[in-house]
């Protein structure tokens, strides 16, 4: 994707700071997104453009249709009216796009700027799909990404945090099952990390926000990408809309700490083989939920808050003793603080196996990755090195491979886990880092740089108190 496109928006985005709120600019933008996506696929007859009724002829429902009526006063009815068309023809928005969102409220002017904006999309016909995909993506992160949803503890995952669990559950195959996916974007990089190897995919996911689970749908239809996704949005935990599902993969960005997750009324639900969770903390319960929907050969990649890796709340210390006695953990990698958007609380990547490969059982893996964070912004990112760096190493130990790196990673055997009272924190198990001294002639360097610096201060003091002399 262009890096134009994404500069571009944010430009148009603060032009409009102050004439739409943010929600009716998230909305305009993923509607003339869609808008200008469907209507290319119409004019190339990727539709069938045979189901469309009314008083719509077949050039009033292409692209150059608006461009051509930029001076028409009613040009934001007729964007409405299209957009209104095409949602009632596709199966997979109906629904989904509230009539409300439709209604253009900007001027016809101001409009039309925004519509030569989108009208540059795509800029290779020949990879239009990705480049839509990318910039909904954008728009998600833009907006999504900058508040958490209502749901008390539920962030968006950013892209980099999205990656860096897919390319270590590899190879994505199978029945794969997100049961908080948000907006979908973990799904949509599991089909395209499946697609790209040649393999097989089913795709699973549910959430219990309504207005995010009518974003995923559209998010999954920017991607060309089937999930299902249920008939709706629902709490996981009282009305589970796929309680057969058996996964071979299960990926998720569980809500941190979650409260009010109806420790009254599932005390004695069947899904907590390791213990009851805490009343005031749903984290476990979402890892034993997402163990309940995993097959006997299934894999998981969990984001979760860093305190149940180390809590010694009486629930979760007897839940987690349970998870590695019956060795179900593969690895624990900490990640560094700063990754998502709008909180700095620090997190870390479970990776849980139920068959694990003959050389890692027994064993768990440790990765510390916390310094490997590169600061884009205000944001805090994982670059694609540091994202090679983690799962080759987690690849490496799947192989019967790994050398323990000071300050980065070890192996640790279950006993050496009971010696340690059963914490996962990798900082109980990974060699300090040590600290290198300087040689001689690194000293002499820093020295000469010094002098150089404190030269140049002088200078500008001694120019200063000259012009301030020159002025008397």
């Amino acid at each position: 994707m262009n890096s134009q496109l994404f500069a571009g928006l944010m430009h148009i985005d603060e032009w409009l700071r102050d004439i739409l709120s943010e929600e009716k600019k998230r909305e305009l933008y993923i509607n003339l997104l869609l808008l200008r996506k469907i209507s290319l696929e119409y004019e190339e007859e990727s539709l069938d453009n045979q189901n469309f009724h009314g008083d719509y002829g077949r050039d009033e429902l292409k692209w150059q249709f608006i461009l051509q009526n930029k001076d028409n006063p009613d040009l934001k009815r007729i964007i409405e009216e299209m957009i209104f068309a095409y949602i009632n023809l596709i199966p997979q928005l109906q629904g989904v796009i509230k009539p409300e969102s439709i209604k253009v409220d900007i001027e016809r002017r101001q409009l039309f700027y925004i519509i030569e904006f989108f009208s540059e999309i795509p800029q290779n016909r020949s990879n239009k799909n990705s480049e839509f995909g990318e910039l909904f993506e954008f728009i998600i992160d833009m907006f999504w990404g900058r508040t958490s949803s209502s749901q008390e503890g539920e962030f968006f995952a950013p892209q980099s945090v999205m990656q860096l669990l897919i390319q270590t559950l590899q190879p994505m195959r199978g029945k794969i099952y997100d049961p908080n996916c948000g907006s979908g974007g973990m799904l949509i990089h599991a089909a395209k990390s499946a697609k790209k190897n040649g393999n097989d995919a089913v795709l699973y996911g549910q959430t219990g926000n309504e207005e995010i689970w009518k974003l995923s749908k559209r998010n999954i239809y920017i991607h060309n990408v089937e999930v299902d996704l249920g008939t709706g949005a629902a709490d996981i935990f009282f009305d589970d809309q796929l309680p057969e599902l058996k996964a071979d993969i299960i990926i998720g960005n569980p809500p941190f700490g979650q409260r009010d997750w109806g420790w009254d009324r599932l005390y004695h639900d069947s899904r907590w083989k390791y213990g009851i969770p805490p009343k005031n903390n749903g984290t476990f319960a979402w890892v034993q939920n997402m163990l309940y929907h995993s097959n006997e050969q299934g894999r998981m990649g969990i984001i979760l808050s860093m305190s149940p890796l180390f809590s010694r709340n009486k629930s979760e210390e007897i839940i987690r003793m349970g998870l590695i006695k019956d060795d179900l953990i593969d690895g624990i990698i900490q990640l560094p603080t700063g990754l998502f958007y709008n909180t700095r609380i620090p997190v870390s990547l479970w990776l849980m196996n139920k068959c694990k490969n003959h050389e890692c059982r027994g064993k768990v893996l440790f990765i510390n990755a916390s310094e490997l964070g590169s600061i884009e912004g205000k944001q805090t990112i994982l670059k694609e090195e540091a994202l090679r760096k983690i799962a080759d190493t987690f690849e490496t130990y799947q192989q019967g491979i790994c050398n323990s790196i000071s300050g980065f990673c070890t192996v640790a055997s279950l006993n050496d886990i009971e010696h340690h009272e059963y914490t996962l924190s990798p900082d109980a198990y990974i060699e300090k880092k040590k600290a290198e001294m300087p040689t001689e002639q690194e000293l002499n360097d820093r020295e000469q740089d010094l002098v150089l610096q404190i030269r140049e201060l002088c200078e500008k003091n001694m120019n200063l108190v000259n012009d301030i002399l020159n002025e008397k």
